[in-house]
């Protein structure tokens, strides 16, 4: 699927700048911050990846920077809270009930 075109045309100043770059933007942007965790629900560590403002502290490692609209943003990849992977847990958890009843 070319998700470039659902990028706003607002953004420039991407880096590093080529297509997939783009998608990824447009995945966060429609999606909002992604999770990464492990399948052993009673461990509850895991990292996130997520579009802040650069005027906001990063806490992870930098993986691309876009400005929108004249605000600077950056993706980063950072620790996520175990209050955050329990939340995904359950929303995730429900889906999957939610899928089998139906």
């Amino acid at each position: 699927m070319n998700m470039s075109n659902s990028v706003s045309p607002q953004i420039t100043n991407i880096w590093p700048e080529d297509e997939k770059s783009r998608e990824f933007i447009s995945l966060l942007t429609e999606n909002g911050p992604l999770f990464i965790f492990p399948k052993d629900a009673a461990d509850n560590r895991g990292e996130k990846v997520e579009i802040i403002e650069r005027t906001k502290s990063i806490s992870g490692k930098v993986l691309m920077e876009f400005t929108q609209n004249g605000t600077d943003y950056c993706i980063q990849w950072c620790r996520a809270s175990e209050k955050e992977i329990i939340k995904i847990r359950q929303r995730e958890l429900k889906k999957m009930e939610e899928a089998t009843c139906n």
